[in-house]
């Protein structure tokens, strides 16, 4: 149960509120142009990028 807990899959909502906040991050950031190489990475590019992150 710890273990679960440690990796926040006893709150489920919870993950998936934070992978939602950080996809609109993305987006935000490439809309924005605030990061060059987010800007001109293509989107193939970046789900194993933010896979990796999230670590899903």
């Amino acid at each position: 149960m710890r273990e679960r807990q440690a990796q926040g899959l006893d709150r489920p909502r919870l993950r998936a509120q934070v992978v939602t906040a950080a996809f609109i991050g993305v987006l935000m950031g490439r809309g924005a142009g605030a990061f060059e190489e987010l800007a001109a990475a293509d989107p193939r590019e970046l789900l194993p990028v933010v896979r990796g992150l999230l670590n899903l």
